[in-house]
């Protein structure tokens, strides 16, 4: 097969790939379901491991946040900052370290009246993507 034989098989099998999604996802009415099958299948459409996607409210808050790739803690580390420190993590190390930290927390290793440091150095460079700042307001 030559290399436009290739691309033309590549593009066959794109769109056949997003039309069972976009079928996939008319057969479901709950908006949940629906998000997820999107951020799935996203995910699968661009071979990607993760995937998030973030619906805002009229005051431009997230409301719902739906994920590929991350675990329940993870999940909930990302939007515990997010919500409670308005701080944005990447999910692949820092989602991963915060999830951690609330573990252990929860399972009583800090005294209570010790100060922990949750040195966040990780996705700082998408802090600043448009996508960002337009959450941010």
């Amino acid at each position: 097969m030559d290399a436009q034989e290739t691309t033309h098989a590549f593009a066959v099998d794109t769109v056949e790939a997003l039309d069972d999604a976009t079928r996939a996802i008319a057969e479901v009415l709950d908006l949940e379901q629906v998000l997820q099958l999107i951020a799935d299948r996203v995910a699968d459409l661009v071979d990607a491991r993760y995937a998030a996607l973030g619906m805002v409210d009229e005051r431009g808050r997230i409301e719902r946040f739906v994920t590929t790739g991350l675990t329940a803690a993870e999940r909930e580390a990302i939007g515990l900052f997010a919500r409670q420190e308005g701080v944005l993590l990447d999910p692949v190390y820092t989602g991963r370290a915060a999830a951690g930290l609330i573990d252990l927390v929860r399972k009583g290793f800090f005294a209570p009246s010790a100060r922990v440091l949750f040195w966040h150095t990780g996705g700082q460079a998408a802090l600043f993507a448009s996508d960002y700042q337009t959450l941010m307001g």
